[in-house]
C-alpha cells in the first residue's frame, strides 16, 4: 500500500528486498508498468480483504483471485516475468520500457532459448504422466488422511 499510494522509497518490504540483493546487479523495470503491476495487487488484495475480513464469507470469486494471484507470484518468483507488467501494454498506450529480462525487445533467440522437438516430448511426456497419475491415483486422494504416528484417521483422533 506504501509502494502505490505514498511512495516506493518508503516502502518497509523494499528496503528489507533493498538489503538483501544489495550485492547482485539490478534489473531496471519501467515504473509505469511496475506500478501498474502493484495496483493490480491492491485490488485483488482488497476484494480479499472485504470478503475473508468484512463480508467473512468466500465464494467462486475468492478462489479464483486467489488462483490469479498464486499464478502471478509463481510466474514472478520462477521465471522472473511479471504478468502485471506483461498484461500493461494491453490497458495504456504508451511504450513499455526496461522491460524484465528484455523481454519487450523484439531480437533473435539465442541457442540456450530454442527448443528442440524433442525437449518438447519430454514436456508433453511430463504433463501425459502428471495427468495419468491423478487417473490412477484418484481413490487413493479421496481416503481420509491418518494421524502419521497413530494411524488413526484425523476424526477419530479429535
Amino acid at each position: 500500500m506504501i509502494r502505490v499510494f505514498i511512495n516506493p522509497r518508503f516502502s518497509p518490504s523494499l528496503i528489507a528486498a533493498r538489503l538483501i540483493v544489495q550485492r547482485q546487479t539490478p534489473e531496471y523495470v519501467g515504473a509505469a508498468q511496475k506500478k501498474f503491476a502493484w495496483w493490480i495487487g491492491v485490488a485483488m488484495a482488497a476484494t480479499m480483504f472485504v470478503f475473508f475480513i468484512i463480508v467473512n464469507a468466500y465464494s467462486m470469486i475468492t478462489g479464483i483471485i486467489c488462483l490469479i494471484c498464486l499464478v502471478f507470484l509463481f510466474f514472478e518468483s520462477v521465471f522472473g516475468i511479471c504478468l502485471g507488467c506483461m498484461f500493461y501494454p494491453l490497458f495504456f498506450k504508451d511504450k513499455v520500457q526496461y522491460c524484465p529480462g528484455e523481454v519487450c525487445d523484439v531480437r533473435n533467440k539465442q541457442d540456450i532459448q530454442k527448443t528442440s522437438g524433442s525437449q518438447f516430448l519430454v514436456l508433453l511426456a511430463f504433463v501425459v504422466f502428471i495427468v495419468l497419475t491423478v487417473f490412477v491415483m484418484n481413490d487413493h486422494f479421496r481416503e481420509q488422511p491418518y494421524d502419521f504416528f497413530g494411524n488413526v484417521p484425523i476424526e477419530q483422533a479429535k
